[in-house]
């Protein structure tokens, strides 16, 4: 049975989000040897939540100064101001990105009650009916197919490592990064077959990495990037 309550407690600095349930947590972190991809899942529970925090450090780095954090995938791309660009949203009026319309085409968001993730080209409302929404490009899967963005030429001149932020089932929270250099329409295909209904793209190239925790303590660090970004998304255990 669904309690319909939600927990809103501050972490240094950024607002999480906790649905109370009795149904079991979902969390996995796994490796697709065969597309090279590395990601991790989870959904809202009484224990874990998602946030984000400005930041100047790596994913890995982040988890070894925050030891409540499991799980943290780098954020959206940053300019020669090295602020990050597009929309970066969190409850509570928390605000991490210049929110310039230019650099935002798509977008990945978490409702106020947590329980529908979506990845979309447009918003159903303002920013403030919302408990996370993050807006930038391209899109890379909508309605479990590669969505066209990612096929245009503005985006296909350069292989690199990459990395993307979706949703499988519409209640899930997924992070992905690749673990080889490839083309944006490559990494749009390759999330697709991977199962994901909707995936939005993160910066990537040398900032493109994410670092998972284990249930030991010890920190496994996926991707290829060693970058320090501006932006870190991440899940926390309560």
């Amino acid at each position: 049975m669904d309690r319909r309550t939600f927990l809103k407690t501050a972490v240094g600095g950024a607002i999480v989000l906790a649905k109370e349930t009795i149904s079991p947590n979902l969390a996995f972190g796994s490796s697709n040897k065969s597309l090279n991809l590395e990601e991790y899942c989870f959904s809202i529970s009484p224990h874990k939540s998602i946030a984000m925090r400005g930041v100047d450090t790596t994913p890995e780095q982040f988890l070894r100064n925050n030891p409540g954090v499991e799980t943290a995938i780098n954020g959206l791309y940053f300019g020669p101001n090295n602020k990050t660009q597009g929309i970066a949203y969190l409850a509570k009026n928390w605000h991490f990105a210049t929110e310039t319309p230019e650099y935002i085409r798509g977008y990945f968001s978490v409702n106020r009650r947590g329980d529908e993730i979506k990845v979309s080209e447009s918003l159903d409302g303002k920013l403030t009916d919302y408990f996370l929404v993050l807006g930038t490009h391209p899109l890379l899967v909508t309605n479990g197919k590669v969505n066209s963005q990612s096929l245009e030429d503005r985006y296909g001149g350069r292989k690199c490592y990459r990395s993307a932020i979706g949703t499988k089932t519409g209640k899930d929270i997924c992070f992905a990064v690749s673990t080889d250099a490839i083309l944006t329409s490559e990494w749009a295909e390759r999330l697709r077959k991977a199962g994901y209904d909707g995936a939005l793209n993160l910066d990537g190239g040398p900032i493109s990495q994410m670092a998972i925790r284990d249930r030991t303590g010890g920190i496994s660090v996926k991707g290829k990037g060693t970058g320090n970004t501006k932006l870190v998304i991440f899940s926390y255990n309560h």
